[in-house]
């Protein structure tokens, strides 16, 4: 990981690690940093953040990264007891080239953290204090961090022990997010992962923890969900997205699974 390794190269690159719960809504106005990386994970929180110029609905967990001279913002509020934000800044070494080497995607929406990256930030708050070069322990921490962050260019789905190192079931994860609105059949999954379709929802359920169906319908709900933070998308649009029939059936599908309809469920979307 060259990037990790330029990012780490002088001492003075790890500035501060901040957790805070998040027990009332937050605001933070769209800013930059001039010579910082910085990683935002919004653990079960709900509302909208401004990345890549525009303002974006998200719940559950939202990993961000914002390198420097990107506008970034929150607009927040917790969606269960538990809601929490936690910033990882990085000031970024001078030989750095920050311009070229962007390995994490501005915002993953609707990620289940994976052991690994959970296990190094409970690490890393241990010991929020800004350092230098004197705590190698704490650097190392930082980049554990780092080294697990959700990577890539699409919204990162929810990971399971073994999922990574699948090529199939990644292929199969990789069509989904793509036809979102258009959801693939099962023999379409198992043909881009090149498998029969038992063998493939064999690996799929050991991999995510669950069936292909039961899969596709929890992002389906996630986008909806997220969608539905952003005020300028009517119920309809939102219907048309995501490949319903019309809004009579999207209303209906969402109810039974959140126990609200979407505008409910805009106007206050404490059950997540």
């Amino acid at each position: 990981m060259d990037w990790c390794a330029r990012l780490f190269a002088e001492p003075e690159a790890v500035c501060d690690a901040i957790a805070r719960p998040l027990t009332a809504p937050l605001e933070v106005m769209p800013h930059a940093h001039r010579d910082m990386l910085q990683l935002a994970l919004l653990r079960r929180c709900a509302g909208r953040v401004h990345a890549g110029g525009r303002w974006a609905g998200v719940s559950g967990t939202t990993a961000m990264a914002a390198y420097p001279g990107d506008r970034h913002g929150y607009e927040l509020r917790p969606a269960a007891g538990s809601a929490e934000i936690v910033l990882i800044k990085l000031r970024c070494a001078p030989t750095w080239p920050v311009s070229r080497a962007r390995p994490f995607p501005s915002v993953a929406t609707a990620i289940s953290e994976s052991g690994r990256l959970a296990e190094a930030l409970d690490r890393l708050r241990r010991d929020v204090t800004p350092v230098g070069g004197s705590m190698p322990s704490w650097v190392a921490d930082a980049a554990a961090v780092v080294c697990a962050w959700p990577r890539g260019d699409q919204p990162a789905p929810m990971h399971a022990a073994g999922e990574e190192g699948d090529p199939a079931v990644q292929a199969a994860l990789g069509l989904v997010e793509d036809r979102i609105g258009d959801p693939p059949s099962l023999a379409e999954m198992a043909s881009v992962a090149h498998l029969s379709t038992r063998q493939f929802c064999r690996r799929f359920e050991r991999a995510v923890g669950r069936s292909p169906h039961e899969y596709v319908s929890q992002r389906r709900l996630e986008r909806a969900k997220a969608m539905l933070f952003d005020d300028r998308l009517s119920g309809a649009a939102i219907a048309e997205a995501l490949g319903f029939s019309s809004p009579a059936t999207f209303t209906r599908w969402f109810r039974q699974r959140v126990g609200k309809t979407p505008m409910q469920f805009r106007g206050d979307p404490m059950v997540m």
